[in-house]
């Protein structure tokens, strides 16, 4: 049986990462819901049957606005950070012209998407993930299908 501080645990663990990777207070903490794909895994986006089902863990994203323009992603399961310009995501490189980690390419994509159809209004933030969600396994994950 799972343990059942582990829900607020993950949320406690991306707050805390969040003020020792960024120094101040989230502005916005928010939960995505885990699920399961019980049958059709990888067919509902060609038009297959699938039965997805909630499941009660989660992730959690700790974030607050910075003026910079500058996005400074940080993994509170991982322990790593990484800080990106969205001048540098063609080539998929942090700041320093290093490549971004991986688990770093999905949020630095999402940004880049957003910058593109004029989201953000200029203001890039500091996000913080913490997984509730066992990353092993398929067919599980703290978002949607694509």
């Amino acid at each position: 049986m799972r343990d059942p501080g582990h829900e607020s645990g993950a949320r406690a663990r991306a707050l805390s990462a969040f003020r020792g990777s960024f120094g101040r207070e989230p502005a916005l903490i928010v939960r995505a819901p885990g699920r399961v794909n019980l049958l059709g895994e990888h067919v509902d986006y060609c038009d297959g049957l699938v039965l997805p089902a909630a499941i009660d863990l989660a992730a959690w994203l700790a974030v607050a606005p910075r003026p910079d323009g500058l996005v400074r992603v940080a993994a509170a399961d991982l322990e790593e950070r990484v800080l990106f310009g969205l001048d540098g995501l063609d080539s998929r490189c942090d700041r320093d012209g290093r490549p971004l980690p991986r688990w770093a390419l999905y949020p630095a994509g999402v940004a880049q998407a957003l910058a593109r159809r004029g989201g953000g209004g200029g203001r890039w933030h500091d996000p913080c993930f913490a997984r509730g969600v066992p990353a092993v396994g398929r067919g599980r994950g703290p978002f949607p299908s694509p």
